[in-house]
This record gives C-alpha cells, sequence and structure tokens, in this order.
C-alpha cells in the first residue's frame, strides 16, 4: 500500500484539511499522521496545499523561503511522487508575494500532478506557466460539508422578521475578502429595509476592524465581528437566505465558504470566483464582476442583491429552491467517495 504524506498534517480553523485526508484514507492510502521527517522518508507520495505560503517580514519571508525550496529539492531528488493543489492565484497579503510565486511556479513545473478544485484553475495555471503539462492536471472535487458542523448553539446574534430577505457573510474578514463592497452596497441599500445584511467574523486587526466599522451607515447592516464558533455554524446558516463572496479576484480562485453555503442549502452571490463560474453554467447562483474601484464594484454587488431580491419577490421559493439543488449536487458530486476516486488517479 502507497504512504501518503498531506500537508498540512492537519487544519486549525478549516475542516478542508481534515476532509480531504478521510478521503485520502478512503482511496485506500496509508496516510501519514504527523508528516514527521521518518514519514516524508518512507512516503511515497507528498501531497502539498497552500505551501506556498510566505510570511510578512524580510528575514521571516527569506528564512521561509530557503527552507520551503530545501525541502521540495529534497522531495525531487529522492524521487518521491509530490502532488500539489493549485488553491489560488497568487497568494492574498502581498508581502512575500514574490517568494511566493516563486515556489507556486517550482510546483507546478516540479510536481508529478495538479489538484484542480474548478474548471477556470486550469487557465489560471496557464497564465502563472504558460508552458505547462496541463495533462498532469486533474479535477477533483472539493469536499462537501454536509453534516460537519455539530448544532450545539444556536446563533442569538440576530433575529430575522417574516418577510426578510438576508444575505450573509460569514468567515475570517481579512482584506481580499473585499468586505467593504458588502457595507457600501448595503449603504445604497436603506429603502430596501426587508434586505438585511449580516457579516459575522473576527477581522484580521482591530484597526481593520475599525475602518469598517466606520463605513457601515446602514440600518440594514448587521457587523458581529468576533470569531463564530462551529457549533453556531448550522443555526446562523439557517438564518441566511443567500451567501456573500465579495472576494478579490486577482488572487482567489477556489471557496471553501461556497462550498460551506452549498452544503446547508443556500446559493450565493459572489464575484467570477473558479468556484462560481462553474456553477454558474447551471444558473444556480449570482456572479458578478470584480472591480478594483470600490464604488464600481459595491454597484455591481447591489446589483446582484437586487437581481436574487427580484426573484425572491416574483417566486418566494425561487431562491430555496436554487440552494436545495444546489445540496443535492454536493451530496453526489462532491463526496468523500467521488474525491477518493480522483485521488486514485492522482496518485497513482
Amino acid at each position: 500500500m502507497d504512504k501518503v504524506c498531506f500537508v498540512p498534517a492537519e487544519g486549525k480553523t478549516n475542516r478542508y484539511v481534515e476532509l480531504m485526508r478521510r478521503a485520502v484514507t478512503a482511496a485506500g492510502y496509508c496516510l501519514s499522521e504527523s508528516n514527521s521527517f521518518s514519514d516524508v522518508l518512507h512516503s511515497d507520495v507528498v501531497h502539498f496545499n497552500w505551501y506556498e505560503g510566505i510570511p510578512q517580514g524580510k528575514w521571516a519571508a527569506v528564512s521561509t523561503y530557503v527552507r520551503k525550496m530545501a525541502v521540495l529539492w529534497f522531495l525531487k531528488l529522492s524521487g518521491k511522487r509530490i502532488v500539489f493543489t493549485f488553491h489560488n492565484k497568487v497568494q492574498h497579503e502581498k508581502a512575500g508575494s514574490g517568494l511566493s510565486k516563486r515556489i507556486m511556479k517550482w510546483l507546478i513545473r516540479n510536481s508529478d500532478g495538479i489538484v484542480l478544485h474548478c474548471e477556470a484553475s486550469r487557465q489560471a495555471l496557464l497564465e502563472v506557466v504558460p508552458d505547462v503539462d496541463t495533462q498532469k492536471a486533474v479535477f477533483v472535487p472539493h469536499p462537501n460539508y454536509i453534516g460537519i458542523y455539530p448544532d450545539t448553539k444556536p446563533y442569538h446574534g440576530f433575529e430575522k422578521q417574516d418577510g426578510q430577505l438576508v444575505f450573509l457573510f460569514m468567515g475570517r474578514v481579512r482584506p481580499y475578502k473585499n468586505v467593504e463592497s458588502v457595507i457600501e452596497a448595503a449603504n445604497r441599500l436603506t429603502d430596501y429595509p426587508d434586505i438585511q445584511f449580516l457579516i459575522c467574523g473576527r477581522c484580521s486587526s482591530e484597526e481593520y476592524r475599525q475602518e469598517l466599522l466606520a463605513m457601515a451607515a446602514s440600518p440594514n447592516l448587521h457587523f458581529d465581528p468576533r470569531f463564530i464558533e462551529d457549533g453556531e455554524i448550522p443555526s446562523l446558516m439557517g438564518l441566511a437566505d443567500c451567501v456573500l463572496l465579495p472576494y478579490n479576484t486577482r488572487s482567489a480562485l477556489n471557496s471553501g465558504a461556497a462550498y460551506l453555503a452549498f452544503s446547508y442549502g443556500k446559493t450565493v452571490v459572489s464575484t467570477e470566483i473558479g468556484t462560481i463560474t462553474d456553477m454558474q453554467q447551471r444558473g444556480l447562483v449570482y456572479g458578478y464582476h470584480f472591480s478594483d474601484c470600490l464604488e464600481e464594484d459595491a454597484e455591481n454587488l447591489k446589483n446582484a442583491v437586487l437581481a436574487v431580491y427580484g426573484d425572491y419577490r416574483t417566486d418566494p421559493g425561487a431562491i430555496e429552491e436554487k440552494g436545495q439543488t444546489l445540496y443535492r449536487i454536493m451530496a453526489q458530486e462532491n463526496s468523500e467517495e467521488a474525491i477518493a476516486e480522483k485521488l486514485k488517479q492522482i496518485y497513482r
């Protein structure tokens, strides 16, 4: 039985790692527990996720880059099969992005297999390394989150009223996620009291939190800037009619938050990241064009929200029906079994 090191060995705030590791085991491979040096030495496959990440700070960035490249060359010269998951176009934070891109390019050129979680990734791959052999790139479904989070702590931060259409942004609030556009769109929709915006998640810094709070001027907007516990997720998702994914498409390509929404039977309003362009072809999500200009981007988001609102007022069951169709797709096409079959193809 081939042995696999899945890097990282665990995800502290991201259940994706746990779910993918389960799929590796379901595919019939012996999975390394801790990715120790001994594990790596005795492995047949080393599968990297987000390995291209580089920290801020000149010396930390350089030392991390040197260490990571040394590991990659060691694995290559040792004859290990290297697999790389192409999650994003570039590192989300600009600091260290140059060194990060060097690592990404090395992995794209030298890996034996590349995992893609959306079809749009194939073109993005060519934009990073134009001469890459795309034959080694394989679409592997992103895991769903059906039944993953325990419903143990009811969310009390917002009380939904009859007839309201609730748009939810949930997750860590970081600049690339572009929450500013949600706030500005809410500010432009004060004439629609039945449209409510709910932003839930801890900000990446106190300074950033204060900036966002200073922008908020709409009574339709509810901002809960704290860490959302796993046990609150089911009830919070239950409040939402639609999930917002206003991400900057310069870096973002895939979104675990989209699959989380689909797993709870929710459609999304999202910039045209790869995950969404795949689903747009089925007419189940609301995509809009990202703009670097906040005024234009907020207007694009506002119009997408109003499209959902129009569909909801025409047929109150239309939004829920889209969400339920997405749920069925997740259960069938993004199951552990479906992922395991694709991993067999890329690991062998």
